[in-house]
């Protein structure tokens, strides 16, 4: 009698199934993200990841070695966690490549539910640097009129919006700085409420209010990038008194940076009754008398930075670091009847002899009908 021999074998004519769902909507990607997608087969045995710099297809050479691989099956799930942190800002590739036990293989990157080609290509852009956001006018604690003008940068590469929010503050403080941008609020966090404040990384970060307590200056946020320019004019209507405002730069990778400014709103003199306006360090002022105005205006006086006025002083005067800033740069008087305002600047330690003389310069053309007296105080 003839002997049989019997042998199960299994035919596998279909590749192993390899998807990596799309990264992010924008395909701009930043920190550690996780590689979604699909490596599956009947006969499922491993799969691999790869990742190069710049734009490759699936044969090209450079991909270099897998940096990750998987032995078990994964159906629409983790493939792998990428830590994007240790490269270089950029566009990478990223190929997966699925095995089944017949070594057959299919390397693909496509966008899941949708039978995708044999050879398929997509890059990502990994950005972990965070945007610019500066304010540089106002400085902090100046005085500003009823129209708050805020000038400053807000770009990226990858630039989204950017965003600017206001609060009252509680007084003005030199602590907080003008430029914070490891600040977290509700926004970087995805949360706000409680616990807000305590990711503040120092001391004079814990004056700014909680994230639920700022006012948007506007509806939507400003979708165009700004450099060294003017981010908003933002009327106060009628607001007085010391308010922060905060600037937030968002990137297309969600990464926020954020820029503070407090500054001090002051109230308008009314031309029927008139008033004093002075310097935060009350050293400068100036009275404007009744009915000496054309109408009510706001006048504020803030200290000149030394830089800024250096080169501005002839080289035969000897500069001793008192200069003030008044505005408006329209202000006007009542020509008939004119009306003298008293401007009084108040300087201590300057020691003055006959040949050292107190000079008090203008830095810009006065409106016609504007009288100053000037009164010098001695302090020693």
């Amino acid at each position: 009698m003839a002997s049989e021999s019997k042998r199960l074998v299994t035919l596998d004519n279909h590749p192993a199934t390899a998807i990596i769902f799309p990264l992010s909507e924008s395909g701009i990607v930043t920190g550690k993200i996780d590689i979604n997608g699909t490596a599956s087969d009947d006969n499922f045995d491993k799969y691999e990841i790869y990742v190069a710099r710049g734009v490759l297809s699936t044969d090209d050479i450079g991909w270099g070695n897998p940096i990750h691989t998987g032995t078990s099956e994964i159906k629409q799930g983790v493939l792998y966690s990428w830590n994007t942190n240790p490269l270089e800002d950029g566009e990478y590739s990223i190929k997966l490549i699925a095995y089944d036990k017949t070594t057959q293989e299919q390397s693909i990157r496509g966008v899941g539910g949708t039978p995708p080609p044999s050879n398929f290509v997509v890059k990502v852009k990994v950005d972990n640097t965070k945007p610019i956001a500066e304010i540089l006018s106002p400085q902090q604690n100046d005085q500003v009129g009823d129209i708050v003008t805020l000038i400053g940068t807000a770009m990226d590469e990858n630039f989204s919006e950017y965003l600017i929010e206001f609060v009252v503050a509680l007084g003005l403080n030199n602590a907080v700085s003008s430029s914070i941008d490891d600040y977290r609020g509700k926004e970087a966090r995805g949360q706000g409420g409680k616990g807000a404040r305590e990711q503040l990384p120092s001391s004079p970060l814990a004056l700014l209010p909680p994230p639920d307590d700022w006012i948007k200056v506007s509806r939507t946020p400003f979708s165009r990038e700004i450099e060294n320019d003017t981010l908003i004019k933002w009327p106060a209507e009628g607001r007085t008194g010391p308010f922060t405002f905060r600037l937030t730069v968002k990137d297309k990778a969600n990464l926020m940076s954020y820029a503070f400014v407090t500054v001090d709103i002051r109230p308008a003199i009314k031309d029927n009754i008139g008033g004093e306006t002075k310097s935060r360090d009350g050293n400068a002022r100036i009275y404007v008398p009744p009915n000496s105005l054309s109408d009510k205006q706001v006048i504020t006086i803030n200290p000149v930075p030394e830089a800024d006025v250096q080169n501005t002083v002839p080289t035969d005067i000897g500069y001793f670091g008192i200069a003030y800033d008044f505005e408006p740069d329209n202000l006007k008087f009542k020509s008939k009847p004119a009306k003298p305002a008293l401007i009084t600047i108040s300087y201590f330690f300057v020691g003055l002899t006959p040949i050292r003389k107190v000079l008090v310069k203008p830095t810009r053309n006065c409106e016609v009908g504007r009288t100053y007296l000037l009164r010098h105080e001695f302090c020693n």
